[in-house]
């Protein structure tokens, strides 16, 4: 991909939540980022086997389904994660966050257009207390910005 894109699908949390859930999975191993949290990449596969529904995903996401929601909450042991999605191409896109905790998705928030309130990746971060620093936003100081494609986060698509 570009410089200019960025697409992900991947859950954001500490390591006793989601080391357990990529395991299930067969997922590749998560990436480390600030603050001692990981990510953890999900693609069809993965999606498919915590949930496969035919139904329409939320309102400005692209992958969050309620079937998809119920089977997070359940799968991630009453621990915190954030799911996250973004689609960007040539600066045009959007992005969607979603909070779980307790087994249950708490808050979500989407956007289709950069502006200047902090994004819901940004916002969904800063409930646990990653703070934007250096000019930048929460995103940002959790080193998501290097994270731009599956492949980054060591998902590879079977030709």
């Amino acid at each position: 991909m570009s410089a200019w894109a960025n697409h992900i699908t991947a859950l954001v949390g500490p390591p006793g939540t989601l080391a357990g859930l990529g395991n299930r999975f067969g997922s590749p191993d998560p990436v480390a980022v600030a603050f001692g949290l990981i990510v953890l990449g999900l693609d069809e596969d993965r999606l498919d086997a915590l949930a496969l529904s035919s139904a329409a995903a939320f309102d400005g996401f692209t992958v969050l389904t309620p079937a998809l929601s119920a089977a997070l909450g359940r799968s991630l042991n009453e621990g915190p994660a954030l799911d996250i999605e973004t689609r960007y191409f040539g600066g045009r896109g959007g992005q969607g966050a979603a909070l779980f905790e307790g087994g249950a998705m708490v808050w979500r928030a989407t956007e289709t257009a950069r502006g200047p309130a902090p994004s819901p990746i940004s916002q969904g971060l800063a409930r646990w207390g990653v703070s934007a620093s250096d000019g930048g936003d929460a995103f940002d100081s959790l080193g998501l910005g290097r994270v731009r494609s599956p492949a980054h986060l060591g998902v590879v698509f079977d030709p």
